[in-house]
């Protein structure tokens, strides 16, 4: 749940006006539950694209269902029009063959012929009728291509990016280095990783996520001051879903002028209404949680080497670091440690630029 609804009543006044636009390329099984509650609380809708044809299919159950609020279209995204052959195996498709998993796993693909369009055409020709604030990316090694297609909404509109990486992938497909460096370049920062570990291979792949710097909001040239409000404050609701509550604090700073006395309130409220207990307990035990975690690790098994297994850095901090400042002290010590941060972050900014 979003604490939006009944303590920030201007923010909610916004974003259900302006809803949110979630786009998630590659959704077989349904749409990332990690932005679920943005469309759950009406401040989100959400448009798949799905190439398979038979995955396509088991999701119309969630195209028919208007709780959902979403859409799917069975096409792929890519960095051109057309059609394109595309290899099927189940859940998995890529427009690349897959030697590697016909190997590995003994998985045998379909060959496909599907149409393919740009995110920049899709919006251009009003498939996708609203500027694209989320962008979550699982297309077996066909991100950066994505992304080179999306010239447009990467400069003038995607706030998050949540994307499937290798680190050794080949380049022109999802290598982690080219991808980072196009965000980075593209006004992102590096929000949180979640990677699968091998003892043989060392760290393999994952999921990343991506956040747009506050400031680069601000420079979106073709938008309009108003419309750079609101792009603020739905970042502002998306760093709420990640559990990044710090952040609001941060946009309230830098969207000082743009924002209502009012907006600008209630995102300090909400920074401020919950805090990282590590960031302000007074002790600290780094040996103790070092053998924690190879405890987890023990116990995990081999699964602490998959992607499914549970990770000490996720994408997402679990709620459970998460607590409200009840006393005097636990209030001081986090609002010191979120204006610390705050002003570190804006002369770092000073000093890049």
């Amino acid at each position: 749940m979003l604490p939006i609804q009944n303590s920030c009543p201007g923010l909610d006044k916004v974003l259900r006006a302006n809803p949110i636009t979630v786009v998630d390329a590659g959704c077989a099984g349904g749409i990332d539950p990690t932005f679920s509650d943005l469309a759950r609380e009406g401040y989100a809708d959400n448009i798949g694209f799905e190439a398979n044809p038979e995955e396509f299919k088991k999701l119309s159950a969630i195209q028919s269902d208007p709780q959902s609020r979403t859409t799917i279209h069975n096409m792929a995204l890519l960095d051109r029009d057309g059609v394109i052959t595309f290899n099927a195996c189940g859940t998995v498709g890529s427009v690349f063959s897959r030697p590697d998993r016909e190997a590995l796993y003994g998985e045998t693909y379909d060959s496909l012929q599907v149409n393919c369009a740009s995110l920049d055409t899709l919006r251009a020709n009003g498939t996708i009728g609203r500027s694209i604030d989320v962008l979550k990316l699982d297309v077996e090694g066909s991100e950066l291509a994505v992304l080179n297609g999306a010239v447009n909404a990467l400069a003038n509109e995607v706030l998050c990016i949540k994307v499937e990486f290798g680190f050794h992938s080949a380049m022109g497909t999802n290598n982690f280095g080219e991808l980072h460096i196009k965000l980075i370049s593209a006004g992102f920062r590096l929000l949180g990783l979640s990677t699968n570990h091998s003892t043989m291979d060392g760290l393999q792949a994952g999921d990343a996520l991506y956040i747009r710097r506050p400031e680069s909001v601000l420079k979106m040239l073709l938008l309009s001051a108003e419309d750079k409000r609101v792009k603020l404050i739905r970042l502002a609701a998306i760093c709420l879903n990640l559990r990044q509550r710090e952040y609001l604090a941060l946009i309230a700073r830098i969207g000082e002028h743009l924002l209502t006395a009012q907006e600008k309130a209630e995102l300090l409220s909400l920074a401020m209404d919950e805090c990282f207990l590590p960031n302000i307990l007074p002790f600290t035990f780094p040996r103790l949680s070092q053998a924690v975690f190879a405890f987890a690790q023990l116990v995990a098994g081999r699964k602490h080497s998959t992607k499914s297994a549970p990770k000490v850095n996720r994408l997402v901090p679990l709620r459970v670091l998460f607590a409200r400042p009840r006393w005097k002290w636990m209030r001081r010590r986090h609002e010191q440690e979120l204006a610390r941060k705050v002003e570190g972050y804006l002369a770092r900014a000073r000093l890049e630029t």
